[in-house]
């Protein structure tokens, strides 16, 4: 039996992706979060979740004996995570601007130039 941390690492080596870009995707201030969710004792199932939903996965329960109905466990957020490269790019850039620009408001207010 895996643990949910060897799963996430096993579906983010099957999909390619990084701890960076799911951290991207996710809103995440970097990809020491994601690093954090990986190597701690015990994830959380919304920590699992983003993973997941990054590398198009969702998390699904099921019977053991496959008799009952599968159930997906949280919203289905992976849509967010379908955006084209130049959405977010479109985002990063959004991001820095609106970031550099409160910066000069900041600086301006000091008399920094």
């Amino acid at each position: 039996m895996q643990t949910v941390q060897e799963v996430a690492k096993a579906v983010m080596k099957t999909t390619g992706i990084t701890q960076q870009k799911i951290a991207e995707m996710a809103g995440l201030a970097g990809q020491g979060t994601i690093g954090m969710y990986l190597n701690s004792k015990s994830m959380r199932v919304d920590s699992l979740l983003t993973i997941l939903n990054a590398c198009g996965y969702e998390l699904v329960a099921r019977s053991g004996d496959g008799q009952g109905p599968e159930y997906v466990i949280g919203e289905n957020v992976s849509e967010r995570y379908k955006k084209s490269e130049d959405d977010r790019i479109a985002e990063l850039v959004r991001k820095a601007v609106a970031e550099e620009l409160a910066k000069r408001e900041v600086d301006a207010k000091e008399g920094i130039k």
